[in-house]
């Protein structure tokens, strides 16, 4: 048998309101809420989940 590393993506998505001069301002705004977590992506936030092989390795001799 071999040992593979399965990656495991969550994909969370949210719409938030934000009044500010130019879309490039609202971005920054919203990007820096985020960061600090005062925007938090929560379980019902969830949209998608990806799996994807990240790793595989040699034989697993071990059984």
């Amino acid at each position: 048998m071999q040992n593979y590393k399965i990656e495991i993506k969550e994909i969370s998505a949210k719409i938030v309101s934000v009044k500010a001069p130019s879309e490039i301002e609202a971005l920054d705004r919203v990007k820096k809420q985020y960061r600090s977590g005062d925007i938090v992506l929560e379980y019902d936030s969830f949209v998608d989940v990806e799996f994807s092989v990240f790793e595989s390795g040699k034989e697993d001799t071990h059984g």
